[in-house]
């Protein structure tokens, strides 16, 4: 039972005859998915085979054999990485992916070179490294590749970053985004308008992942709870992404405006996480325990709601 279920215990004491009940919120982690060989389509499988032969076909082979070979003893695979031709990594990737067994690649070598390839390939060429990951790749792989670019993306070009994603999104819904974080901060830095119209291109996935996010100043918390109610309730569903800790930033800011949404949106909120014990925590972040504790008697205490009371005790 979380400590501030046992204050509200407590002031239910304080405020006669409001039975005391308990408040949980849920949250889900997040999953990278590994390649997997079997799921590699037979289409994918004919753009993916490694060339042989002889002549520019042979080089080729020498150089993914090289490489490959290289990787086994390096202790500084950025450096290996940084010694790839502009034109060869796609080549190198394949050799890569060639080596990966059924639960994906083998050490963390590979797994490392794997993600500075692509890093290096996007600052080269984000277009092309973008082309490869969405098209030519199985399915899992392409998932894993397209996070590590919209990874390096969001730093650089924040608003394309969330264009792609969102594109990806309606392509994939049942994908599971392991970047949450990055991706939302981009969209909050937006405003909460610039937010909502992204998490309104989100199609549901069944989940929803997110983190703890450093809102920007001035945020306007209130339009954006309400907005992304109204989508909750229109869709019938939640956002597969969403700031965990909006409710606990807004009651360190201003404590008393989210309690007013609190009332406004009665016992059965559509919003996907936070509500008041979230606010009460984000209270005690900037006042301290007393005076969070007496500010939520005394909220308690000024509804003269009989109902709203209950919905603040439990």
């Amino acid at each position: 039972m979380n400590r501030w279920q046992v204050t509200l215990i407590f002031a239910a004491g304080m405020v006669a005859g409001i039975p005391a009940g308990t408040l949980l919120v849920g949250r889900q982690d997040n999953a990278v998915i590994a390649r997997k060989g079997e799921e590699v389509s037979s289409s994918r499988r004919e753009r993916n085979r490694p060339a042989g032969g002889t002549g520019a076909h042979a080089d080729q082979t020498k150089k993914w054999s090289a490489f490959v070979e290289k990787l086994k003893e390096t202790e500084n695979v950025e450096d290996l990485v940084g010694e790839v031709a502009p034109g060869d990594e796609k080549a190198m990737l394949l050799a890569l992916c060639a080596q990966a067994g059924p639960t994906g690649l083998k050490d963390y070598r590979q797994h490392s070179a794997f993600r500075s390839l692509l890093k290096v390939w996007a600052a080269r060429n984000f277009d092309a490294a973008w082309a490869w990951a969405g098209n030519e790749v199985n399915d899992a792989t392409s998932w894993f590749a397209t996070d590590i670019l919209l990874a390096e993306l969001v730093k650089s070009d924040p608003d394309r970053a969330l264009d792609l994603y969102a594109q990806q999104a309606v392509e994939h819904p049942q994908k599971i985004c392991s970047m949450p974080d990055a991706l939302l901060t981009a969209a909050i830095n937006k405003g909460a308008e610039g937010a909502i119209s992204f998490l309104e291109r989100l199609p549901p996935n069944g989940g929803v992942a997110g983190g703890d996010l450093e809102f920007p100043q001035g945020f306007d918390f209130t339009a954006f709870i309400a907005a992304t109610n109204e989508l909750c309730q229109r869709k019938g569903s939640f956002p597969p992404l969403f700031p965990t800790n909006t409710f606990q930033s807004w009651g360190a800011r201003d404590p008393d405006a989210a309690y007013e949404m609190i009332l406004r949106l009665g016992e059965n909120p559509a919003i996907p996480m936070g509500g008041w014990i979230e606010v009460i925590e984000g209270v005690e972040k900037t006042r301290g325990t007393y005076e969070a504790t007496s500010w939520v008697v005394d909220k308690i205490q000024s509804t003269a709601n009989p109902a709203e009371r209950a919905m603040l005790i439990g």
